[in-house]
């Protein structure tokens, strides 16, 4: 009975075998040509490796760095110091603080009232 099965799927597989056509030397030439484009735009990334930032102009590590610290700086002393935002229209800027606890308040009179 398996000799019977083997036998069967033996000459299924020779019913179903198809012949191969040669394509020619076109498809040969784009196939290697496709390969060969891969290879070198991999090859191009692969050895690319200057930074990005100093590539195209851009500032150093240490620069970036440096700027950090001056920004985070300007903000600290923003978010701790009085300060006009607008001075013609009487908007001023309050430390983080002290707008916090009169956030607080206004929320503790609005639920004491109700």
């Amino acid at each position: 009975m398996i000799l019977e099965f083997l036998n069967l799927l033996i000459t299924m597989g020779k019913q179903n075998e198809q012949t191969v056509e040669r394509g020619g030397f076109l498809p040969m030439v784009i196939t290697v040509g496709g390969f060969f484009l891969f290879l070198g735009v991999v090859v191009f990334y692969w050895f690319d490796r200057s930074p990005p930032t100093v590539a195209r102009g851009g500032n150093t590590p240490e620069e970036r760095v440096q700027l950090l610290r001056e920004t985070r700086v300007r903000e600290d002393a923003e978010l701790k110091q009085y300060g006009w935002v607008d001075r013609e229209a009487g908007i001023v800027r309050l430390p983080i603080d002290r707008a916090m606890d009169l956030v607080l308040e206004e929320i503790n009179q609005g639920q004491s009232q109700n």
